[in-house]
């Protein structure tokens, strides 16, 4: 979406929050208002194909799982981690590289359910080291 770019390249960063759009300036020095406002105008007439086009950049994915007997949240990044966290999430949330990390750790299912207590009690953590102390 053009508006989205061009709102990019003039240093700011735009986000889904809740039913909302939230723009962020992240440039250096002032924003140029005289190419802003045309831009949040646009952005304010389109915001319904806007927050379905961020959605869909969004890559994250709820998913039930039978050996942990819950639901949790797979994301491919940290920010999108601590996004979900900012928006209340309640299930557990995974990174892509934690999920990779306890595959090639080879962790049992009870290793698995054990990660996924301390996560579900520490919203946000993350698998830093998986070592079998044995």
């Amino acid at each position: 979406m053009m508006v989205l770019d061009n709102l990019k390249s003039l240093g700011y960063e735009v986000e889904v929050k809740e039913n909302g759009i939230k723009l962020s300036y992240k440039g250096k020095g002032a924003p140029d208002k005289s190419r802003v406002v045309p831009l949040l105008e646009e952005l304010k007439a389109n915001k319904d194909k806007v927050i379905k086009k961020l959605k869909r950049v969004r890559k994250t994915h709820k998913i039930y799982s039978k050996i942990l007997e819950d639901y949790l949240w797979i994301v491919a990044t940290d920010k999108e981690l601590q996004g979900l966290v900012d928006e209340g999430i309640n299930e557990t949330i995974y990174t892509q590289e934690e999920v990779s990390k306890m595959i090639d750790g080879d962790v049992t299912k009870e290793g698995l359910k054990a990660i996924h207590r301390v996560k579900k009690f520490f919203p946000g953590s993350s698998v830093e080291d998986i070592s079998n102390e044995n």
